[in-house]
């Protein structure tokens, strides 16, 4: 059985050479276009079969790897067994939203004076955010 380096050679060798073919069978340029003479024509249809022979042939080895890679991920070593789930944490008490804006008010109060009570952007404005360890 082939290793799967020969097989993508030979899927690289095939590429290349429908490549080549493919190049060669535009690059034919009847004198005439539009009414080619029969030569120019049985030119044209032998080189589009070459191509079309490449083109088949890298197709074949493009199967033939993907089946050893099928194979491959068959028969290959099964994956460890995941780790464990990391315990939860035990639950803290979070404050509500509630505690949250409380404290806010209370910051602004503190740094702006009175009016951020009553205020709320002017209040924002002066104060700013409320430091995550504030407690008032």
């Amino acid at each position: 059985m082939a290793t799967r380096a020969e097989l993508q050679q030979a899927v690289d060798d095939q590429s290349a050479a429908a490549k080549h073919a493919r190049a060669v069978w535009k690059s034919f340029d009847p004198v005439d276009q539009d009414n080619p003479t029969p030569e120019e024509q049985d030119k044209t249809n032998a080189l589009a079969k070459v191509y079309r022979g490449a083109k088949s042939a890298r197709k074949n080895a493009e199967k033939a790897l993907a089946a050893h890679d099928a194979t491959d991920a068959v028969s290959a070593v099964p994956a460890p067994a995941p780790a464990p789930a990391p315990k939860p944490k035990p639950a803290t008490k979070s404050p509500s939203d509630a505690d949250t804006r409380v404290l806010d008010k209370k910051w602004a109060v503190y740094i702006a004076g009175e009016r951020a009570a009553t205020d709320k952007a002017w209040g924002d404005e002066i104060a700013g955010p409320r430091p995550a360890g504030w407690t008032g």
